[in-house]
């Protein structure tokens, strides 16, 4: 059996829509071990990259497919449409790099310090 764990709130910065992505675990496996879905993949919590989790949640949510993601810690009331990756830099948020896997900034064992705040900002990626 397959159940939802836990989920990270997320927030579209272009539009203040907040959404969250899930992450579940087998219930019917011994090792018990969290997994993202992506289409029909399972991909292992601690295997996640961010670009991965970048097309989960362009395909989920039909954005494009270049995203920038922060890692964030607070209220979504701090962001509005009208905000900047600057402003989210200078609220703490951290640029989380495609190449790096999701566990580098948000350990297995990361506590959420409040369930409502937005923990990942979703950034549409202009193009030059």
């Amino acid at each position: 059996m397959v159940e939802s764990n836990e989920s990270y709130n997320c927030l579209c910065l272009d539009n203040s829509y907040v959404f969250q992505v899930e992450v579940y675990n087998n219930k019917n496996d011994n090792d018990d071990k969290k997994f993202f879905k992506i289409g029909s993949k399972k991909i292992p919590f601690e295997k996640l990259k961010i670009r991965q989790l970048a097309k989960l949640i362009s395909n989920n949510e039909k954005l494009p497919d270049k995203l920038n993601l922060w890692k964030v810690d607070f209220d979504e009331s701090k962001l509005n449409p009208n905000s900047t990756e600057d402003n989210i830099k200078n609220l703490g948020g951290v640029f989380m790099t495609n190449q790096s896997k999701f566990i580098k900034y948000f350990p297995d064992e990361y506590y959420l310090s409040d369930e409502e705040n937005i923990n990942i900002v979703v950034v549409i990626a202009t193009t030059i």
